[in-house]
């Protein structure tokens, strides 16, 4: 809904000072004030939700290896619903260009002799005041259409891990010249009628630090707080999560050992390490009788497209007295490296003077495999890192104590 030519001028009413004339009146452009947000929004945006669609479809689709690996039945969903919260981050980013089209329609731009104004009745602080101060110093920025931005307010935030230059100002404006005149005569009556410093004030001694400190205070509060530090750190654990996941998963390798304990008898165990530096688990395969590499079918994944449209991987199968057992994971990467390995294991069992047999097998041989996950870590952990770091900041403002800058 449009704010009508009177509620304006009520507002105005409201607003203005004796004898304060208004100099110029005018409407942000919607569509020009969504795409400026959508061009800062969409690439993080886009970026989180194709990570998360990625980590949930191969969740989804790799129930079973998951199940097994973690020896919960439910692991595959689990998994999957870790990423829901970076699902949710990336789809509120994509939405705010859509907020600020809506809310556009509503916001006023007003220049009066005294000073400028911004009137937007969805936001919290409904009118935002510039004085001839705030606004001594304008940058315009100008499109052939007549169209641009007036930034006027350089706002300097600083946060334990960064520091936020904020500009103000009439962003898509639609007479950007007639904005601009406006606020230079403001400018030019302000240096008019400006008195004379006092002494205190020309030696650069602070008159009221307590003043100057809720000053402060009230400038960081105006900065956007669309993310909370708690929302901040959940998504970090999240992606954290998500990466140490994805890390055991791509880096975890099967060691069979082989021990012939008769001519005919071979038992065996499974070591399962991650990159054969950190034990995960051990598992016994008595009665050893033979290897063989089995296509398996799955859920729509990366692998060896057949007819149906599911993924078909190959799997280690070692055949044992109590069933089948795995090694590995189901996978159509290094068919060649697994088909070595299972011709070994034969060879070993058809030979009865053969006393002991190491092979090994690594679900992802390559090393950039775990680049992925490992970027999901480091990701996770600077926003967790940032999140519990902001919010200490936080807290301390709402004290009433000025952080170390």
């Amino acid at each position: 809904m449009t704010t009508q030519p009177q509620d304006l001028q009520q507002v105005l009413d409201d607003e203005l000072a004796l004898h304060e004339q208004v100099l110029w009146t005018g409407q942000p452009l919607p569509g020009r004030l969504a795409m400026q947000i959508l061009r800062l929004t969409l690439p993080v945006g886009a970026i989180i939700i194709a990570l998360t669609v990625l980590w949930i479809w191969y969740a989804v689709s790799r129930q079973s290896d998951l199940r097994e690996l973690f020896g919960l039945d439910s692991a595959g969903l689990l998994a999957a619903a870790l990423a829901i919260p970076g699902l949710w981050a990336g789809v509120k980013l994509l939405a705010i260009p859509l907020t600020v089209l809506r809310g556009a329609r509503r916001v006023h731009y007003v220049v009066t002799d005294r000073r400028a104004l911004v009137i937007d009745p969805s936001a919290k602080e409904r009118i935002r005041s510039f004085d001839p101060e705030q606004i001594r110093s304008i940058k315009v920025k100008r499109r052939p259409d007549g169209s641009g931005n007036i930034l006027f307010e350089r706002d300097v935030v600083r946060t334990p891990d960064h520091v936020t230059i904020k500009q103000r100002g009439l962003l898509a404006c639609p007479d950007v010249d007639a904005a601009a005149d406006a606020l230079r005569q403001v400018i030019a009556e302000a240096r008019d009628t400006e008195p004379q410093p006092s002494a205190a004030v020309a030696s650069g001694r602070q008159v009221a630090p307590r003043e100057q400190t809720r000053q402060w205070i009230a400038r960081r509060r105006r900065t956007s707080r669309r993310v909370t530090p708690r929302q901040q750190a959940v998504i970090g654990a999240m992606f954290l999560a998500l990466g140490i996941i994805g890390l055991v998963i791509c880096g975890r390798t099967g060691t069979l050992v082989c021990t012939r304990i008769a001519p005919q008898q071979v038992d065996g165990v499974i070591h399962r390490t991650w990159r054969g530096v950190i034990p995960l688990a051990d598992r016994s395969v008595s009665g050893l009788t033979k290897a063989a590499l089995e296509l398996h079918a799955s859920s729509p994944s990366i692998g060896i497209r057949r007819g149906g449209g599911h993924a078909h991987g190959y799997l280690i199968v070692l055949h044992a007295a109590a069933g089948q057992v795995p090694l590995g994971l189901n996978s159509s990467l290094g068919i060649e490296r697994r088909k070595a390995v299972v011709r070994r294991i034969n060879e070993f069992l058809a030979d009865p003077a053969a006393g002991n047999l190491v092979v090994s097998n690594s679900d992802y041989q390559s090393v950039w495999v775990i680049c992925v996950p490992a970027a999901f870590m480091a990701a996770g952990l600077f926003v967790l890192t940032r999140g519990i770091r902001l919010g200490r900041h936080r807290r301390q403002e709402d004290a009433g104590v000025k952080p170390n800058q």
